[in-house]
């Protein structure tokens, strides 16, 4: 099967603002933190492999968070 590219994200700046507040708040849960954290990290370019090498979450985590 061929290799697929990952889904780009391009983000307003309002989504870029508001997933930034959530992924350095001290007092937001820990699963929408990872969540914006993946999709601050898939907006600047990063891909599925890297983000989940940096982040020490598994590939399929990165992958359905970038695809949503």
């Amino acid at each position: 099967m061929p290799w697929k590219a990952p889904t780009p994200i391009i983000l307003s700046e309002k989504q870029l603002r508001i997933l930034t507040e959530n992924a350095v708040g001290t007092h937001n849960p820990l699963h929408l933190k990872i969540r914006s954290q993946i999709i601050l990290n898939a907006a600047k370019g990063c891909s599925n492999h890297t983000i989940e090498e940096n982040m020490g979450i598994e590939r399929k985590t990165v992958k359905l968070w970038r695809d949503r």
